[in-house]
């Protein structure tokens, strides 16, 4: 039986550790290396071939995503790869789809969810339970009303809040309520991802 081979790769000794030790009890394979940062992994791969990588994407030195982007330029996509992070962008796990990861689990995970996201990617599956399921879908999930519907549209515009309130008939103090109400909803972090946000809502 073959037995697969891992690869950590996250700056949190206890996070990894306990990865670790999910994947020895549910005998999903053996961690041949745990690393901190997307420079020692890249160096352990130089002598080493694993079946599966888990990685971080907030690391010291070289983080998740500048790793997937050289991991994609050097291996095209031959390693499998499943993200693992507090950071659940919409836009950045996006991207590193796009970049070639395999799977997202955030760190909030349960045993199970990690257990069937190793085995899935493994199997040749991709597992993007957030992009499948949060943001898959057309409703106002978010429970904008349309005038914040309206300021989005006009922030993905790049239109300042004076901007927005000359246009809109409405003071900059109105504007600035708005766009609190706005970011408490949504809790977006970039103007890229409240664009994918526009358009889930305008559909």
């Amino acid at each position: 039986m073959k037995t697969n081979k891992i690869i950590i790769a996250d700056d949190h000794l206890l996070v990894s550790d306990g990865i670790e030790n999910i994947i020895n009890n549910e005998n999903l394979g053996v961690v041949i290396a745990k690393v901190s940062n997307g420079k020692e992994l890249l160096h352990k791969l130089n002598s080493t071939i694993s079946n599966l990588i888990i990685l971080d994407i907030n690391m010291p030195e070289l983080n998740g995503v500048e790793t997937m982007k050289i991991l994609k330029k050097r291996y095209d996509n031959a390693l499998k790869v499943l993200i693992i992070s507090q950071l659940e962008s919409y836009a950045t796990v996006k991207q590193l789809k796009e970049l070639g990861a395999n799977g997202y689990l955030p760190k909030s995970f349960e045993k199970h969810n990690l257990v069937e996201a190793i085995n899935q990617v493994l199997a040749g599956v991709d597992f993007f339970p957030t992009l499948e399921n949060k943001y898959k879908s057309n409703t106002n999930s978010y429970n904008l009303t349309k005038r914040e519907i309206q300021i989005i549209q006009l922030i993905c515009e790049g239109k300042k809040n004076r901007e927005i309130a000359q246009e809109l008939f409405l003071s900059e103090f109105t504007i600035e309520t708005h766009r609190k109400n706005i970011l408490k909803k949504t809790n977006y972090k970039s103007i890229l991802e409240l664009n994918e946000i526009r358009k889930q809502v305008e559909n």
